[in-house]
């Protein structure tokens, strides 16, 4: 299994449409136009994720507050992105999950 840290592009191609299940089991949907929903059993949570430079941007309103990542693409070894970890700028706090569908 390989890693590598995503810069705008790669993120943006990396996660738009795509659903990605996290180590805890919750889910989230990141749709192309930055809209997204975090799920956690029957509990969905609408957002927005953008990309400013190289951090993705998580936004939860009615919050106006900006959380910043780094975004680490996990890979199979064949060039395909399988999963992510998103690194927080501030805490270092990480955040790993696996991509479980395109749609």
């Amino acid at each position: 299994m390989s890693t590598t840290i995503l810069d705008a592009r790669e993120m943006r191609a990396a996660i738009s449409d795509r659903i990605l299940r996290y180590d805890d089991g919750a889910e989230q949907r990141f749709h192309a136009d930055g809209s997204t929903e975090y799920r956690v059993g029957d509990e969905v949570q609408p957002g927005r994720w953008e990309i400013e430079g190289d951090d993705y941007v998580s936004l939860w309103p009615p919050s106006s507050h900006r959380d910043l990542y780094q975004v680490q693409a996990t890979g199979d070894g064949s060039g395909a992105i399988t999963g992510l970890t998103f690194i927080h700028r501030r805490s270092g706090d990480r955040f790993s999950g696996h991509f479980i569908s395109h749609w």
